[in-house]
């Protein structure tokens, strides 16, 4: 197995199973930086796409919000599923899902605090656009 991390580092395992060292780095924070950089990028681009129609980033960002839960439950979601499949070696159903729960709370309050602080600065151009 060989995967980049988000530094742009390879991370590369032969002959071994998946317990230990490589489930240790799949579930390490290999995906998170790319996850964060995702909900970086989507919530600027809604603030700037908000900005250049006169919409309110106060109505556009707590659904854009939802839509990176959403996706964050989902990647995690099938993350385990993967896990599932490489643990049980053939025999994935013998193998309980493993909870995804503190990864994607991790994740929610990552997104939480930076849709906050987006409009917290976000500032109307007229009061109407308060609206």
């Amino acid at each position: 197995m060989r995967v980049i991390k988000h530094d742009q580092k390879q991370i590369s395992y032969e002959g071994i199973g998946f317990e230990g060292s490589p489930e240790h780095v799949f579930w390490s924070s290999y995906i998170e930086p790319f996850m964060e950089e995702i909900c970086i990028n989507e919530i600027d681009a809604a603030v700037k796409m908000a900005d250049e129609r006169n919409v309110s980033a106060a109505s556009l960002l707590p659904e854009v919000e939802g839509l990176l839960f959403s996706g964050v439950r989902k990647t995690f979601t099938e993350m385990a599923k993967t896990d599932q499949r490489l643990r049980g070696k053939g025999f994935p159903e013998q193998i309980p899902l493993r909870s995804i729960e503190n990864e994607y709370e991790k994740m929610k309050n990552f997104i939480e605090v930076r849709i906050k602080s987006e409009l917290e600065m976000w500032k109307p151009k007229s009061k109407l656009e308060a609206w």
